[in-house]
């Protein structure tokens, strides 16, 4: 850790790169700061008080007494200075959790907050919403026959109502293991259009992901009833969606970044 800088009135630490942040889950961060450190830091004040002052002088006589009189005016200054921490939370915590980078992933992993780090990949699922009813509709320009185009179309919408298009973060990381995560859209620093119009999918360069990892499959529970059955089947064709058993781990990702260098 480091020592206390009163000047900016915030804790010091090891110099850390400047950091591009993609993604940030500011509740999680919040919440890990103030479990570790007994609170989250909102705000610094900053007040300098100085006094300023001027004085006058008179003298004079007369012909049995004489006198001098001083008269002094002090006016006091106070000033104030309101400094926004912004995203210095991230790097405290960063620096309280010193979590190793991985670039394989660590054996059976369950609820592992962990550092890695790969080539990133972004897909926003809800394109589909609009892409499946457009080809459908077009399905001479995809060779589509017009039942099955039509049959696609209405499995589709059924599947969309109770199934989310979420936007989904792949990274491969330089063993060759690929791990995927769920994006919330409010905690991403640009849209997914913006993104996708200047990059595509695969983002350019090394991206790191801090999250609590999962691997391995879990194990067979107790059957249930037949409500809970279905509900448990239509949680699973979710999970299809997303998980074509190609990755080896799930993350719930708390902030996507990478460092910049100066060009």
């Amino acid at each position: 850790m480091g020592s206390f800088d009163q000047e900016n009135g915030m804790d010091t630490e090891r110099k850390i790169p400047l950091m591009d942040i993609l993604y940030k889950d500011t509740y999680r961060i919040d919440s890990y700061l103030a479990q570790i450190t007994n609170g989250t830091l909102r705000g610094v004040k900053l007040q300098n008080h100085a006094s300023q002052g001027s004085s006058r002088s008179i003298k004079g006589s007369i012909k049995i007494a004489s006198f001098n009189k001083e008269s002094k005016k002090l006016s006091d200054y106070l000033q104030e200075q309101n400094i926004d921490p912004h995203d210095h939370s991230i790097i405290e915590l960063i620096n309280i959790l010193d979590l190793p980078i991985y670039d394989n992933l660590p054996e059976k992993a369950q609820g592992a907050l962990v550092h890695i780090h790969g080539q990133l990949s972004i897909r926003d699922f809800n394109a589909c919403v609009d892409i499946v009813p457009f080809m459908a509709k077009n399905r001479q320009l995809f060779n589509i026959e017009k039942q099955e185009a039509t049959n696609v179309n209405k499995m589709f919408s059924a599947i969309t109502k109770f199934i989310p298009m979420n936007i989904e973060a792949e990274l491969s990381m330089p063993s060759g293991e690929i791990v995927r995560g769920i994006l919330k859209r409010d905690a991403m620093l640009d849209s997914y259009k913006d993104i996708a119009s200047i990059y595509g999918v695969d983002l350019p360069g090394d991206w790191d992901i801090v999250g609590i990892l999962d691997t391995g499959k879990p194990a067979p529970r107790p059957m249930k009833g037949e409500l809970r059955t279905g509900l448990d089947q239509l949680a699973a064709m979710a999970k299809l969606l997303y998980d074509d058993q190609s990755s080896n781990g799930t993350i719930i990702p708390i902030l996507i970044f990478r460092c910049l260098e100066k060009g």
